[in-house]
């Protein structure tokens, strides 16, 4: 396994958050461990990809401003969510620091559940669709549900112009 090296970002109320997730190869030779189709173990890996507040922000982004981006519009959109919008503050380091934990950690995690697919190369990313790992209904219920209990605004709408 690699070295792994936790990042640290500033929230948007000034506290410092330390990712303290490994990368994501640890997640492949787990889930390639599983032969079966296990529904139960299935959702629970789902559920705990999407435990993370970064993934969570890119999935309702895809979700609500169409199924796909680039990868660096997506880095800004989660960015600005987590500045409450204050771009114009961030220095480059946090913007290159969320870029490569996307590209190390974020999208691999959510490629590997069926939720997104990506190419680094070409700077993009989509929701996958993949209705085989968890029913499209139940996604989109997931998300409405999982946003509006994280926004104090109680607002599930995402401004698909931030980080523009």
């Amino acid at each position: 396994m690699n070295d792994f090296e936790p990042m640290v970002t500033r929230t948007s109320d000034g506290n410092e958050r330390t990712d303290s997730e490994p990368p994501a190869e640890a997640w492949r030779e787990e889930w390639s461990r599983s032969t079966a189709v296990d529904a139960p173990a299935s959702l629970n890996r789902v559920l705990s990809v999407l435990s993370h507040h970064d993934r969570r922000q890119a999935l309702y982004y895809l979700h609500e401003c169409g199924d796909d981006a680039s990868l660096s519009r997506l880095v800004r959109h989660v960015v600005a969510r987590q500045t409450n919008g204050d771009l114009a503050s961030v220095p480059d380091e946090t913007f290159e620091r969320t870029h490569r934990s996307f590209r190390e950690t974020h999208l691999p995690k959510l490629a590997l559940v069926g939720l997104v697919d990506y190419d680094v190369e070409e700077d993009w990313v989509a929701l996958s669709g993949n209705a085989d790992v968890v029913p499209n209904a139940f996604l989109d219920h997931l998300l409405e549900l999982t946003a509006s209990a994280e926004r104090p605004d109680g607002t599930t709408a995402v401004d698909c112009d931030a980080g523009r």
